[in-house]
């Protein structure tokens, strides 16, 4: 599944740029470019983020105001 529609950047990616260390939004952007145009993934990529670190899957409401 796509996250990053601007740069392409799948679901898949986004796990493993986890799983290789990366634990912030900031740091997914520098690798991959997911999160650094018009910010429509960023409540994905912090919700992937908090269910990796296991805060479980938050509400839309939460993971817009990240």
């Amino acid at each position: 599944m796509i996250v990053c529609h601007c740069h392409r950047v799948g679901s898949a990616e986004i796990s493993r740029l986890i799983a290789g260390g990366c634990d912030d939004i900031e740091t997914i952007g520098e690798r991959c470019g997911a999160g650094t145009e018009c910010g429509g993934c960023l409540p994905r990529l912090a919700a992937t983020l908090r269910e990796s670190h296991g805060f479980g899957a938050a509400s839309p409401e939460l993971a817009e105001a990240s």
